[in-house]
C-alpha cells in the first residue's frame, strides 16, 4: 500500500475549515493551522476576525499551500500545529502507508505536550497505534538498537503530580528515575515518582530525542505500582 496523498490532503483541509476559536488572551486563537488571528498572506497581514473577507483569504491561502505545496505527508505534519497532529493522525492513518504511519505516530507524539491526555484520542486507541508501528521506523536507529538490548524484564518510572497522578492508564514512563523525579517537580510541584517493572513484551517504542529515555508501555501490563 502507498501512502494516499490526496485523501490526506483533503482531510487536512477539512482541518483548516474547522473554526478558529478564540482564547483568553486576544491575540492567540486555537486552530489546526494558526495560532493568531494576524495571519500573513503574500505580505499582508491579515485579520481572520475582521472580515468574512479576510477569513475567507486566509483559508485559499493555506488551501492553496496543502494542495500545490505539499509533496509528501509530512509536510502536511509540519504545517499543522503540535496540538492537533495526533488527532489528524487518528483520521489518517488508514491512509498511510507502513513506514509513514510509524514516522507520523512518531512526530505526532513526541512533539505533543499533553500526549497521554489527548481530548480526541484515547489512551486505547494511542496504544493500539503503537502495538501496529513497525518499531525499526517508529525509532530512530540509536534508540531500536537500546530498545533490541532491553532485558527482559524492565524496571520503569513516572513522575506525576496532582494534575495527572490519577491516570493509571499512561502510556509514557521512563527508564531514568532522574527524569521521573524531573517531571515530578518541575514546576516546584510536591510530585512523586512510581516504579514498576514490565516485560519487555510489553513495550512497544524507546524514544530518547529529547533526553528523556521513554518508554511505550502497555498500561495494562502493569500489576504494582510503588511509590518511591
Amino acid at each position: 500500500m502507498k501512502t494516499d496523498l490526496q485523501r490526506c490532503k483533503e482531510i487536512a483541509i477539512d482541518f483548516l475549515h474547522l473554526d478558529a476559536e478564540p482564547t483568553e488572551i486576544s491575540i492567540i486563537v486555537s486552530h489546526p493551522f494558526f495560532d493568531s488571528p494576524f495571519c500573513s498572506v503574500k505580505r499582508e497581514i491579515v485579520n481572520i476576525f475582521e472580515s468574512e473577507e479576510n477569513m475567507k483569504k486566509v483559508m485559499a491561502f493555506y488551501e492553496e499551500k496543502i494542495i500545490n505545496g505539499c509533496n509528501c505527508i509530512s509536510d502536511i505534519f509540519y504545517m499543522m500545529r503540535a496540538p492537533y497532529r495526533m488527532t489528524y493522525f487518528k483520521y489518517v492513518k488508514e491512509y498511510l502507508d507502513e513506514k509513514d504511519f510509524a514516522e507520523m505516530l512518531n512526530f505526532s507524539w513526541l512533539n505533543d505536550e499533553n500526549a497521554n491526555n489527548n481530548i480526541n484520542v484515547s489512551n486505547k486507541e494511542l496504544l493500539s497505534y503503537f502495538k501496529k508501528a513497525n518499531k525499526e521506523y517508529l525509532m530512530n536507529e540509536d534508540d531500536f538498537k537500546v530498545f533490541e538490548f532491553l532485558p527482559n524484564v524492565v524496571t520503569i518510572y513516572r513522575g506525576v503530580t496532582d494534575k495527572n497522578k490519577d491516570n493509571k492508564k499512561a502510556l509514557s514512563w521512563t527508564l531514568s528515575q532522574d527524569k521521573a523525579e524531573w517531571f515530578a517537580h518541575r514546576f516546584d510541584e510536591a510530585g512523586e515518582v512510581w516504579k514498576s517493572e514490565i516485560s519487555k513484551d510489553n513495550i512497544f517504542a524507546y524514544f530518547d530525542e529529547m533526553g528523556e529515555k521513554e518508554v511505550i508501555i502497555d498500561y495494562n501490563a502493569i500489576d504494582d505500582i510503588e511509590s518511591i
